[in-house]
């Protein structure tokens, strides 16, 4: 296909040999550099799936790294993030300093962030801090993982399975986390693994936490009804506080102008509470 001839040129440009090409359902070869074709957009979880089915065969896999193509890893970063989960036998989950690749001086998030486990909110550590002023450790023990940089152990998928694929985009890797919590591993942070985000280069969302916040409707729409789906999974007895939590969603969006959102996001929260998931609802786009 033109996708696959146009990765590899890249390869090729770099001076690597050019990957072997494969369709979802094939085995891949160990060992060499693999170019998985899917026919269809599967979202984050699908699509990193359809490799893991294929990469958990091979017996030499000890971990597995999830990285976004809309990153730049420092050349340290993935030995960085070994280093630190071979010296947390309990651990099963590692994530890098992510910093933003536009304001390289300002970070993304430490390793990943917290749960708000009565509105199912999160919050991404250190996220807007200076790079000078990043801590040498979390307050406290991260609750998930940001999947755009995120070492996992073979354990951890024997024992919880692969990634949640309802979820589309947003909010697999807070519920995978937690499946994983529940099974005895912790979750990392590896500082000395760096990784520049080129933030919101898929879906155009930007900002968080205590910075300013712009996304696409569907993204909102995503935003909502997986936080209420997450909420209805794990935390069902806590979930009319969640759904009385979406007030305060619909006052910022009038404050920011976006009223015409609101009744999507009605529907997205229906969505969720019904467990109706997948992609985004037709016309959210």
């Amino acid at each position: 296909s033109e996708l696959a001839q146009g990765w590899t040129g890249l390869w090729q440009r770099q001076g690597w040999q050019a990957p072997c090409v494969c369709r979802a359902g094939e085995p891949l070869p160990e060992g060499r550099d693999c170019l998985l074709l899917l026919d269809d957009n599967r979202g984050f979880a699908g699509g990193n799936n359809a490799a893991l089915r294929a990469i958990l065969h091979w017996p030499g896999c000890r971990a597995v790294w999830l990285l976004n193509n809309d990153t730049l890893p420092e050349p340290e970063a993935l030995v960085a993030l070994c280093a630190a989960l071979n010296a947390q036998p309990s651990a099963g989950l590692c994530g890098s300093t992510m910093r933003y690749a536009h304001t390289p001086d300002v970070v993304q998030c430490s390793g990943g962030g917290w749960l708000n486990r009565w509105l199912g909110t999160t919050r991404l550590a250190s996220d807007g801090l200076g790079w000078a002023r990043l801590p040498q450790e979390n307050a406290r023990p991260l609750d998930f993982v940001l999947g755009a940089s995120c070492l996992i152990r073979r354990e951890v998928f024997a024992r919880c399975g692969l990634l949640p694929e309802e979820y589309f985009l947003y909010y697999e890797e807070v519920d995978f986390a937690l499946r994983a919590g529940r099974q005895g591993f912790g979750c990392l942070w590896a500082r000395a693994s760096h990784v520049l985000h080129k933030e919101g280069a898929s879906t155009k969302a930007k900002g968080s936490g205590a910075r300013a916040v712009s996304r696409p409707a569907w993204v909102d729409w995503l935003m909502v009804r997986n936080r209420l789906y997450l909420m209805r999974r794990h935390f069902p007895l806590r979930l009319p506080l969640a759904v009385l939590g979406l007030l305060a969603v619909c006052v910022n969006r009038l404050r920011r102008g976006q009223a015409g959102r609101i009744p999507g996001l009605l529907l997205a929260a229906w969505h969720g509470l019904c467990g109706k998931m997948g992609r985004p609802a037709e016309g959210v786009r």
